[in-house]
């Protein structure tokens, strides 16, 4: 090990690589709810980033396949994929607490923020400018107006209604959870775990008397602090406490095949209650109650089945390195497959209609997969590569 490798590691903030070289503690754990970049230890996580990249999608599918006669019996179930959402933000609580419960100086809290804000940035600008910005000026309909673009551009929308990316909603939410899990790391220190447990129960507390009190207000979203007392933080800091349950189970030696079927079941309870009425999918209170139960239940399933050491399936996992890229662009290239449709195969075989239709999902994952490896990877690769401070040395203080 170098004279910088050691300083380096002297730091807290780099291990000793297998190398000799210096590796950034930070991008250990390298994965959260949003963003690519996996570690081959951690590759079931990536599979489970892929069903709920698969999820939002065909959520989004639903309607151009409930306009096609053979295949809209499907666009009823196609309907609860936004349950997608919950389940990338159960699992970015997961990752994101996993890197920032390392971090205990300022500096290192500082540099976990810069990161995580920058692989949100670093990832949605390019996909903003090429799938959005571009075709709205070379056709001339940019309908934003000067407000709207600048908050879009920095992603201070909370809904997809307002956003020129209708994805880029959750991305508001994941930037202020990053703030909030951050503070809470530097206020907090050692009891941010306990911190993390009365913020939970302080939001249950808070939408729950709204439920029962001023029903009619919470249905649509008007109670007081509605952002910052979201529902959807009760599922990134669920993702956290689980990062702290599973840390303890790993030590334990627990046998995960004995506590697989009870995250099986809470999954598909969560489920089956979310389904049986729209009040569930539309209060994001109740979607946090039902759905985001179910997603704590398939991170559950997900990690015993990590602990077992099954092989992750290949596919799945090229498709959860990719889901960023899917989860942002597909909507757009859903508007233009569906434009093609309209325009030349509505009125023609039915057959040629359906085939085309079934391609939809695996050519907008190969498009998804080209633009992660060609745009999304290397921007990606730049933000975590470890980067040491140079230290310049005087001839004379060279070792002899």
């Amino acid at each position: 090990m170098g004279t910088r490798e050691a300083k380096a590691v002297a730091t807290g903030l780099f291990r000793l690589g297998p190398d000799g070289k210096a590796v950034n503690q930070m991008s250990v754990v390298s994965i959260d709810g949003m963003h690519a970049g996996a570690s081959s230890k951690l590759e079931w996580l990536q599979v489970l980033r892929g069903i709920a990249a698969l999820l939002v999608l065909y959520f989004h599918m639903g309607p151009h396949w409930a306009g096609v006669p053979t295949l809209a019996g499907f666009s009823k179930a196609m309907h609860f994929g936004f349950f997608g959402v919950d389940v990338f933000f159960v699992l970015s609580g997961f990752v994101v607490y996993s890197s920032a419960r390392k971090c205990i100086t300022a500096t290192q809290i500082q540099d976990f923020l810069k990161r995580r804000v920058l692989r949100v940035y670093l990832g949605y600008w390019p996909v903003l400018l090429v799938f959005a910005v571009l075709p709205a000026v070379l056709s001339g309909t940019v309908e934003k107006t000067p407000k709207q673009i600048v908050k879009s551009i920095l992603l201070l929308y909370p809904s997809g209604a307002d956003n020129w990316l209708p994805t880029a909603w959750s991305l508001t939410y994941e930037l202020y959870f990053y703030v909030c899990l951050a503070a809470i790391c530097l206020l907090a220190g050692a009891r941010r775990l306990q911190v993390v447990t009365w913020v939970v129960a302080g939001i249950v507390a808070w939408n729950a008397f709204w439920l029962i009190f001023h029903p009619a207000t919470l249905q649509v979203g008007k109670q007081p602090l509605y952002f910052v007392l979201s529902a959807y933080f009760v599922e990134f800091l669920a993702g956290a406490l689980i990062s702290e349950m599973a840390i303890r189970w790993k030590s334990h030696g627990l046998d995960p095949w004995l506590w697989l079927p009870i995250s099986v079941s809470v999954t598909l309870l969560g489920f089956s209650v979310g389904t049986t009425s729209g009040y569930f999918d539309h209060v994001d209170f109740m979607k946090a109650g039902t759905f985001g139960i179910a997603a704590v239940g398939m991170l559950f399933t997900t990690l015993f089945v990590q602990f077992s050491g099954m092989s992750a399936p290949r596919w799945l996992v090229r498709i959860g390195d990719a889901s960023f890229s899917l989860y942002l662009i597909h909507p757009y290239l859903l508007d233009q497959m569906g434009s093609i449709r309209y325009r030349y195969l509505e009125s023609g075989p039915a057959i040629v209609l359906t085939l085309y239709s079934l391609l939809f999902p695996g050519l907008i994952v190969l498009a998804a997969w080209i633009w992660f490896r060609l745009v999304e990877a290397p921007l990606m690769a730049w933000v975590t590569r470890p980067r040491v401070r140079r230290v310049e040395y005087h001839p004379s203080e060279t070792p002899r």
